[in-house]
């Protein structure tokens, strides 16, 4: 496997594609009134996983030092 592959952007961007599909599948299927709840949840975790990219890069520049 490539290393692009274990890496953190290349998660990122597979997350960020999940729940776009998971947030089109919701209007397409429910309309939307439920697809404000899964917004919502798809905030906050998008939040959690900002902080948790910031602390990664934060890190991974300490090690360097």
């Amino acid at each position: 496997m490539s290393s692009w592959r274990k890496s953190w952007t290349a998660y990122s961007i597979g997350l960020f594609i999940a729940w776009t599909i998971v947030l089109v599948l919701t209007w397409w299927l429910r309309g939307s009134t439920h697809l404000s709840t899964v917004a919502l949840v798809c905030a906050g975790f998008f939040l959690g996983w900002l902080s948790s990219t910031i602390k990664v890069y934060l890190l991974k520049s300490e090690e360097a030092v």
